[in-house]
């Protein structure tokens, strides 16, 4: 809790701070979404997911930066980090209702993150680790 916490202030104060200081930033926040999955905390992973993906479509993130976190644009070899983040956040709430015993609306939060995930492969390793968690869910 304390690094996510430490993450959160550093991107919150370097804000609007210059070049060198945005990339600290836009790092500052992919790292805490990082955080976030790491540690299970699936509400607040999909909320970072959904504030990088906005900020990215606003042009408000530094991509380098992005790039050093996950890898460059390049949809044609399955590196978009906006279709990451997309995922990221469907599958963080699919995660949350699955924790609530809500299966329904977990598959359906799945198959949104799915089709994010088919431009990133790292969003794609992720969708294999929620498919699996589903499986085991439907056993009984």
């Amino acid at each position: 809790a304390a690094a996510a916490a430490l993450c959160d202030a550093a991107a919150v104060a370097l804000v609007g701070e210059g070049p060198s200081a945005e990339g600290a930033a836009t790092r500052a926040r992919a790292q805490v979404l990082d955080l976030a999955l790491e540690r299970g905390e699936y509400t607040r992973a999909a909320r970072l997911a959904d504030g990088l993906s906005q900020s990215l479509a606003a042009g408000e993130l530094n991509e380098r930066a992005l790039e050093d976190v996950h890898g460059p644009e390049d949809p044609a070899h399955d590196g978009s980090p906006r279709a990451l983040f997309g995922a990221l956040a469907e599958q963080s709430r699919a995660r949350v209702a699955l924790r609530a015993g809500n299966l329904d609306t977990a598959r359906l939060h799945a198959e949104r993150a799915r089709i994010r995930a088919a431009s990133s492969a790292a969003a794609r390793a992720h969708q294999d680790r929620l498919d699996a968690e589903l499986s085991a869910a439907e056993q009984p």
